[in-house]
């Protein structure tokens, strides 16, 4: 027997980590210490970054988007660094994958974190940088709005309004404390919130803002536990991502697995999440539900798998215990 399901979107990670630099991937250790880990411009990710040839990075690409095709994720949200070359390696590595999986680029423009010497030359230089990779990419990705000066960020959100690409901005990740000034750029999209107040959550909520949550990642870093029941409660589209691919796997199995044990949401409420809720936060409204004139993103699962072959309720099964090896087809 076999099971249809359709394939999970909006998977949220950051691809061009996985697999970099031999020599931090010897400890299996993760520091629960969030700026340690990703922080710019020193943390542990932009290290890696800066020291991995570009070879090596496109390698590791490559790697994440077949492990992501091959977990059944249809549709990934990217958040490159490094200007138009990171979009450049983004591209070059997805152009040697050849299962059907979607990309999303979340750009980002050079010199964010260059000193500022007060004479407005890195604000110019940031802005020039912009135009290109707006021109290049879905929008833009800023890791928090505590990163730069309120004037370049309310120019960074400006133009990338005016150009109707989505502005996704990180926050309340670690603490509350950047949360204000993200909702005061007119997000497109939140990632995380994990420390999201009920104001927040309302706000959030009117504005009709959506939130992609990570779990998994989240409890990796030690950041803690998103308020997801009260987003959903609310009326917030809450979709799922896997974050930073150094210290989480892209497998969106793993992150419906933990959201129906750990947070006690229901079956049907974590496949919305990550299937439609994940496609609707990326504006990819031609995926992530089984519906005529949509694509046909579909997964195959065996229902006489040893893993799957006593389950009585299929999509229960699919939430709760399906994992790669169920696979058999993807169309």
């Amino acid at each position: 027997g076999a099971s249809l399901r359709s394939g999970p979107s909006g998977a949220s990670l950051r691809s061009g980590i996985s697999g970099a630099s031999a020599g931090y991937r010897r400890s299996c250790v993760v520091r629960k210490d969030l700026d340690y880990l990703v922080r710019p411009p020193d943390g542990l990710k932009h290290r890696i970054l800066a020291e991995t040839p570009s070879e090596e990075l496109i390698s590791a690409m490559i790697g994440s988007i077949n492990e992501m095709y091959h977990t059944g994720t249809g549709l990934f949200a990217d958040f490159r660094e490094g200007g138009l070359e990171g979009i450049r390696q983004l591209m070059a590595a997805y152009e040697c994958c050849h299962g059907d999986i979607c990309p999303v680029i979340f750009g980002r423009p050079d010199g964010l974190y260059d000193p500022d010497n007060g004479d407005g030359s890195r604000t110019a230089a940031i802005l020039s940088s912009l135009r290109g990779v707006l021109d290049s990419s879905s929008g833009i990705g800023l890791s928090g709005a505590a990163d730069l000066d309120e004037y370049t960020l309310s120019k960074i959100a400006d133009r990338t309004h005016l150009k109707k690409k989505i502005l996704a901005v990180h926050a309340g990740e670690k603490t509350a404390d950047d949360i204000r000034p993200a909702l005061d750029l007119d997000p497109d999209l939140l990632i995380h919130m994990t420390h999201a107040s009920g104001a927040d959550i309302d706000e959030i909520a009117q504005k009709h803002i959506p939130v992609i949550v990570c779990p998994g990642s989240n409890f990796v870093t030690g950041s803690g536990r998103p308020p997801i029941a009260e987003m959903i409660d609310e009326g917030v589209t809450v979709g799922v991502g896997t974050d930073n691919v150094m210290l989480n796997s892209p497998d969106m199995f793993s992150e419906m697995r933990l959201l129906s044990k750990v947070f006690s949401l229901s079956d049907k409420t974590v496949y919305r999440m990550c299937t439609q809720n994940g496609a609707k936060a990326l504006r990819c409204g031609f995926t992530g539900s089984i519906d005529i004139g949509l694509k046909a993103d579909l997964m195959v699962l065996n229902a006489d798998s040893l893993n799957l072959s006593n389950v009585s309720d299929p999509l229960s099964g699919f939430v709760r215990r399906a994992r790669a090896e169920d696979i058999i087809g993807i169309l």
